[in-house]
């Protein structure tokens, strides 16, 4: 898994503020982001997940909520939409966040736990 969840609720605001927000989040009102829940088995698909990229796998950018690409570096902190995917030519993968961490399913946000993929595709991010 690559995207290390973050815990602390004193970091939600200036870290949510700097985080690369993901083109699922679009019509989040971000304001109403107050806080964080470490209850990663109560995570539903449309929940909006803070974390940390732990690793650059097959998605090498990130499409922000504005629509524009952008270079996704270890260490970066985003905000994404846990969901579940299902792409014949990249990754098949659930709405599951694991406490480890989890898996970036598509570059315009999706986060979950992959389940499978194309043998011709890199790992995800």
């Amino acid at each position: 898994m690559n995207a290390t969840p973050l815990f602390s609720d004193a970091i939600v605001n200036p870290m949510a503020e700097n985080a690369k927000w993901a083109f699922t989040t679009r019509r989040a009102d971000r304001s109403a982001a107050t806080g964080l829940s470490t209850d990663f088995a109560a995570a539903r698909p449309g929940d909006l997940v803070l974390g940390r990229v732990a690793r650059i796998g097959s998605h090498k950018n990130i499409q922000l909520s504005t629509g524009r690409p952008s270079a996704l570096y270890v260490g970066d902190a985003v905000v994404l939409a846990c969901g579940a995917r299902y792409a014949a030519d990249q990754f098949e993968g659930i709405a599951k966040i694991d406490p480890a961490g989890a898996d970036m399913l598509a570059g315009g946000g999706v986060l979950g736990r992959m389940r499978g993929k194309n043998d011709r595709i890199a790992a995800p991010t």
